[in-house]
């Protein structure tokens, strides 16, 4: 059968979102306890598809397509103030919800073959695409001293990725045998993990035109299943250590002078090679960043830097 002479695929879709959000602050004790909640409830309708397709198949004509779930967040927080030793305890927990985009659902590209000088119709989406969906919780304290000149801070985090939507290309989880939409690659749903560890950081003003912010961050973060690359569960692109330094200075009213520094330790990324998706070791990272501004002139409504 003769390659068509035309491929061409249109898709008008709409989806209309209404959402209701509450929030409540309550300062007590003199403002040394500080308590807030907020919820919020978001709705999704999403019209019927309208597809126009010329010379190949469309995959999405004969799927039952429905409205994302309602989202239901919340969000809560506390901290209390002992001001006879400067020092703050505060707590945060809350879930958050992410509808899967209209492109996740119903995108596609075309590839041209110079072999068989054929136009291909390659559907990404997944109209049966569920949200995302986390819940995250942290606790710290900070410490002040030298007349509010020194903040120290002590952070624990704990994130757990109920679910969450991944592109896949390495043929680990979109088989084009057993999809639904014949695909060889594009976005689906996959568990997902849980990411916890600890943040120190520390911030001195020593005069009024010098800043200095130092910091040091701990991640342990794994994934539920090894959806990427077979027996490996890290979670990818995130070290597991990394420090900031950055210092400020004030020249006067019109310069000043920030140099920041950044470390991280060495992380992993999946990589393509051999017929399977590896997990590829990147080494070390260190970026040192220095920036000079200077305000040239200033008008009423306008300025140059």
């Amino acid at each position: 059968m003769p390659a068509p002479g035309r491929v061409a695929t249109e898709a008008l879709v709409r989806q209309i979102s209404n959402a209701v959000y509450l929030q409540n602050q309550m300062s007590l004790l003199n403002q040394r306890l500080q308590i807030s909640f907020s919820g919020r409830s978001q709705g999704f309708d999403l019209r019927q598809p309208q597809f126009v397709t010329t010379g190949t198949a469309n995959n999405y004509a004969t799927t039952a397509l429905s409205s994302p779930p309602r989202a239901l967040t919340g969000d809560s927080a506390i901290s209390y103030f002992v001001a006879k030793t400067g020092t703050k305890f505060r707590a945060h927990g809350g879930n958050s919800y992410r509808a899967p985009a209209l492109y996740e659902r119903f995108g596609s590209g075309f590839f041209f073959s110079p072999v068989t000088n054929q136009v291909a119709f390659t559907a990404y989406g997944n109209p049966r695409l569920a949200p995302d969906r986390y819940n995250s919780f942290d606790a710290g304290v900070d410490h002040y001293l030298a007349a509010n000149k020194v903040r120290l801070s002590a952070t624990y985090f704990y994130t757990r990725i109920v679910q969450v939507t991944l592109f896949d290309s390495s043929a680990v989880v979109i088989n084009s045998r057993t999809d639904p939409f014949g695909r060889t690659s594009g976005y689906s749903n996959g568990a997902g993990g849980i990411s916890r560890g600890v943040e120190l950081s520390a911030e001195a003003r020593p005069s009024r035109s010098t800043l200095l912010n130092a910091s040091y961050t701990y991640t342990n973060a794994h994934t539920d299943q090894d959806l990427q690359v077979r027996g490996f569960f890290k979670v990818f692109t995130v070290p597991a250590h990394a420090f900031t330094l950055m210092v400020n200075q004030q020249f006067g009213k019109k310069t000043d002078v920030t140099l920041a520094l950044y470390e991280a330790s060495s992380y992993y990324n999946p990589l393509f090679a051999a017929g399977r998706s590896r997990a590829y070791q990147y080494p070390a990272v260190t970026k040192i960043e220095a920036v000079v501004s200077r305000q040239i002139w200033t008008r009423e409504a306008q300025s140059l830097r």
